[in-house]
C-alpha cells in the first residue's frame, strides 16, 4: 500500500489499463475528514464497463470493501459520507475497455438537494417523506408547498446522515395535488418542484405473508418466513405481530433462543428510516424458527397497534426483564417509564416502536426483538436518570456525528477520572461526576482549539456540549527482521521530544501505523529479544498529516554463557552481574544459584566482558568474539575477595554531592579513580 500512487480530491486522473490483460489499477485518496466525497469512474468509448471498489484504511478485493458501484456506458460513482479523514484505496477493474482508456474524478459535494424516495401519500395522517442530498445536518428544516403557495412544516425530521433525511408530515386535510419539496438549512432553501403528491388516503394497515415448508418431519425444525408490508398511504406505527402456530408446535425467533411456547411475538420495524415507522409501502420480513409436532403444518399472526386499549400487564413485562442483582434506582426508573407511555396495550406498542428508532439514531442497530428494545429503552432511561454531563462530538464540522470516541473526564480538585463512549450519534455521557471543574481528552482525536474547563455544580446537570475533533497524525513504517520473526511479541513505540508515547502493533509481515498523532517529533523503536534494531528518529508530523518514517532494521543476536566461581574454593557465586560493554545496546545478566549466566541479545563483533558484585572482584575478559544466531560458551570468572568502599559522589569540579539512584559498583584496581558525572537523588554508594 506504501507504493499505491496518491491522487487529490478534486483532481481528475486520465489513465489506461495494460493491455492484453486489463488488470486493476490501484489509487489512494485521503479526503479530509468529515467531508462527503463523490469518486467516478468512466471509460472513452462505448461499451464500456467499469467497476470501483473503494477499501477503508486497507486495499479493497472483490470481496472486502466499503463501496462498490458498477457502470456500464456510464460512470461507476460511490460517495464516501463523512470521511475518516484516513486513506481510502481505490481499485479500477475493467470488465469491458475497447480502448483501455479511462477517467477517475472526484470532488466534495456540496449542499444540494438530489431526489424524494417517496412520490405520493395519503390526506388522511402523517406520511413520512425520504429526502436525499448533500450536506445536510441537524436542525434542517423540510417543507410542502402546494398550488396555494402555502408553506407546510414537517413535524419531525429524522437525521440519518449528511446525505439522508425523513421527514414526516401531517397530510390529513390537504388537498389532493402535486407539490414542491422544499428544504432549508441556514436560511438557505433548495426545491424540487412537483416532486411529491398528495391523493386520497388509505390509512396504513399492516397485512402478512407467511411462507412455510408443504410438510415437515414430526420433532424436526424449519424456518418460516414471515414478510409484511404497510399497505396503506399513510405511516404506520410498527405494530406488534404475534406469531402462533395453532397445531401447538414451538416458535422461536433467534436460533440461540430455545423452544419454549408455541407462540413468539416481534416487532414489524422498518429496514430504513426510522425504524419504528413504517412508511406507505415499505415492506419487512423476518424469520422464525418452529418445531413440528403432529397436525397442520400452518402459522398464525395477530397484529396489536397503537388504537390496541387493552389494558397492559406492565408488571408481568417488569418480572421478565428485571435482573436478581438489581440496584436500587432500577424500579424508580423503571416506574417513570411506563409513567411516560400509559397502560394500554397501545401505549405499549409506541414504547416499542420509539426504543426501535431510538436504538437505531443511537446504535445504528435494529432488531425486530421485543425484549432487545425494551431493554435498549429502559437502560437509557436509567442512564439518563444518572447523567451529569452530556454533549455530542463531530468529525471535521457539526454535519456528521463521530462514534466510539473515548473521552476522560479529569476533576481538577477532586482526583476524579472518569471515561464515557459517544454513541453513534456522537452522544457522549458521565454518569454521576462529582462536584468540580473537569477538563476532557478525546483518545486518538484533537478538539478544533482549546476547549474551556466545564464545570459541574454540586447535584448540577451540564448538557448541550459540543465538540468538533479531527483526527491527529499518523506515522507508518515497517520492520526488516530476520525470516521467521513474531512480530506479535512486541510494538513498536513512538516518543515524542516532551517524553509522551505512543505504542503500536506490528503486522505480521512487520509494516506498522501510528494513528491520532499529535503534532511533533517523535523517535520511533522496536525492541525483541534476540534482535538488535536500530531507531528512527526526527520523524516530523505536522498539519495532521501521514508521514512515511522509512524501516526499521533488525539483525540476529548471540549470546554469551559461562560460570561464575569463587577463586579460592571453586564454589559457585550467585548474584554477580555480568555484562558486555555495548553502550548502544546494554545488555547484562546476573549469576544464578549455580554460577551460571546468560547474556542474549548482542550483536555480532568482539565485547570486553566484566564481572563484579559487592565483595567480590575479576579480571575482565577482553576480545570475546559473538557470532550472529550463536552462543559463545565458556567465558567464565573466578573472583577473589574486593574492598568495599563507602562515601558520597561528588562532582569533580563543584564538590557538589550529584544524585545517584540505587548503587553504583566500579572495579577497583592499582590506580586513581574520579567519578565525573551521575544523576538521581545525593546518597552514599558502595564501591568495590
Amino acid at each position: 500500500m506504501l507504493g499505491v500512487k496518491e491522487i487529490q480530491v478534486g483532481e481528475t486522473v486520465n489513465g489506461a489499463f495494460s493491455v492484453p490483460t486489463l488488470p486493476p489499477v490501484y489509487y489512494k485518496i485521503r479526503p479530509p475528514a468529515g467531508e462527503d466525497v463523490v469518486i467516478s469512474l468512466s471509460g472513452f468509448a462505448v461499451n464500456s464497463w467499469f467497476e470501483l471498489f473503494v477499501g477503508c484504511e486497507k486495499m479493497p478485493t472483490e470481496s472486502d470493501f466499503c463501496y462498490v458501484d458498477s457502470g456500464y456506458d456510464e460512470a461507476a460513482k460511490v460517495t464516501i459520507v463523512n470521511s475518516s479523514g484516513g486513506w481510502y484505496y481505490l481499485m479500477l477493474v475493467p470488465r469491458l475497455a475497447p480502448n483501455s482508456m479511462f477517467e477517475l474524478k472526484s470532488s466534495v459535494i456540496d449542499y444540494s438537494l438530489g431526489y424524494v424516495g417517496l412520490a405520493e401519500g395519503g390526506n388522511t395522517g402523517r406520511v413520512t417523506v425520504p429526502i436525499a442530498g448533500a450536506k445536510f445536518r441537524p436542525g434542517i428544516q423540510a417543507f410542502l408547498i402546494g398550488s396555494d403557495l402555502v408553506e407546510h412544516e414537517a413535524v419531525s425530521v429524522y437525521f440519518e446522515s449528511s446525505t439522508r433525511i425523513y421527514a414526516t408530515f401531517d397530510l390529513a386535510g390537504f388537498a389532493p395535488g402535486n407539490h414542491d419539496v422544499r428544504v432549508t438549512l441556514d436560511g438557505s432553501s433548495l426545491a424540487l418542484d412537483g416532486a411529491f403528491k398528495v391523493v386520497p388516503g388509505i390509512p396504513g394497515h399492516l397485512e402478512t405473508r407467511i411462507n412455510v415448508p408443504d410438510s415437515v418431519r414430526i420433532g424436526r425444525s424449519y424456518m418460516g418466513e414471515i414478510s409484511y408490508h404497510n399497505a396503506g398511504n399513510t405511516d404506520l406505527i410498527s405494530p406488534l405481530v404475534i406469531v402462533a402456530s395453532p397445531s401447538g408446535s414451538l416458535v422461536k425467533l433467534f436460533p440461540e433462543d430455545d423452544f419454549v411456547n408455541p407462540s413468539v411475538p416481534f416487532l414489524a420495524i422498518a429496514s430504513d428510516g426510522p425504524a419504528g415507522i413504517l412508511r406507505p409501502g415499505q415492506w419487512g420480513s423476518i424469520f422464525v424458527y418452529v418445531m413440528a409436532k403432529s397436525g397442520d403444518n400452518i402459522l398464525e399472526t395477530n397484529i396489536r397497534t397503537i388504537e390496541d386499549t387493552t389494558t397492559m400487564n406492565w408488571d408481568e413485562v417488569k418480572a421478565s426483564i428485571k435482573p436478581d442483582t438489581a440496584s436500587a434506582d432500577w424500579d424508580p426508573a423503571w416506574n417513570a417509564l411506563v409513567a411516560a407511555y400509559g397502560n394500554t396495550v397501545g401505549d405499549y406498542v409506541r414504547l416499542l416502536s420509539d426504543a426501535a428508532t431510538l436504538r437505531g439514531i443511537r446504535l445504528k442497530e435494529r432488531s425486530h426483538g421485543v425484549r432487545d428494545n425494551l431493554v435498549f429503552m429502559f437502560m437509557e432511561k436509567l442512564t439518563d436518570s444518572h447523567m451529569t454531563l452530556s454533549g455530542y462530538i463531530y468529525l471535521g464540522d457539526p454535519l456528521h456525528p463521530l462514534a466510539g470516541v473515548t473521552v476522560v473526564a479529569r476533576g481538577q480538585n477532586t482526583g476524579t477520572v472518569a471515561y464515557a463512549v459517544s454513541t453513534a450519534d456522537g452522544l457522549v455521557r458521565f454518569d454521576d461526576l462529582p462536584e468540580d471543574t473537569y477538563t476532557l481528552d478525546f483518545y486518538d482525536y484533537f478538539p478544533d482549539g482549546e476547549i474551556a474547563p466545564i464545570v459541574i455544580p454540586d447535584g448540577g446537570v451540564v448538557t448541550g456540549q459540543t465538540w468538533v475533533l479531527h483526527p491527529g497524525g499518523s506515522i507508518v513504517g515497517k520492520i526488516e527482521a530476520p525470516a521467521g520473526t513474531d512480530f506479535s511479541v512486541t510494538g513498536v513505540l513512538a516518543a515524542d521530544e516532551h517524553g509522551n508515547q505512543n505504542f503500536t502493533a506490528v503486522s505480521n509481515i512487520g509494516g506498522f501505523e501510528f494513528r491520532g498523532v499529535a503534532d511533533g517529533t517523535y523517535t520511533l523503536s522496536y525492541q525483541q529479544t534476540n534482535l538488535a534494531c536500530n531507531s528512527i528518529e526526527r520523524v516530523a508530523v505536522e498539519n495532521r498529516n501521514t508521514v512515511y518514517a522509512g524501516t526499521i532494521i533488525c539483525m540476529g543476536t548471540g549470546s554469551i554463557n559461562g560460570t561464575v566461581t569463587e577463586k579460592a574454593t571453586g564454589n559457585p557465586i550467585q548474584g554477580i552481574v555480568v555484562s558486555a560493554n555495548d553502550p548502544a545496546n546494554p545488555r547484562m545478566a546476573i549469576s544464578a544459584v549455580d554460577g551460571s549466566y546468560l547474556i542474549k541479545g548482542l550483536k555480532a563483533g568482539k565485547y570486553t566482558v566484566w564481572a563484579y558484585g559487592e565483595g567480590y572482584r575479576a579480571d575482565p575478559q577482553a576480545n570475546v568474539n559473538v557470532a550472529l544466531s550463536e552462543t559463545t560458551p565458556g567465558v567464565n570468572f573466578e573472583m577473589f575477595p574486593g574492598a568495599t568502599l563507602r562515601g558520597a559522589v561528588t562532582d569533580a569540579d563543584t564538590s557538589c554531592s550529584i544524585p545517584l539512584r540505587g548503587w553504583l559498583s566500579v572495579p577497583v584496581r592499582a590506580m586513581k579513580m574520579e567519578i565525573f558525572r551521575s544523576v538521581a537523588s545525593p546518597q552514599e554508594h558502595s564501591t568495590q
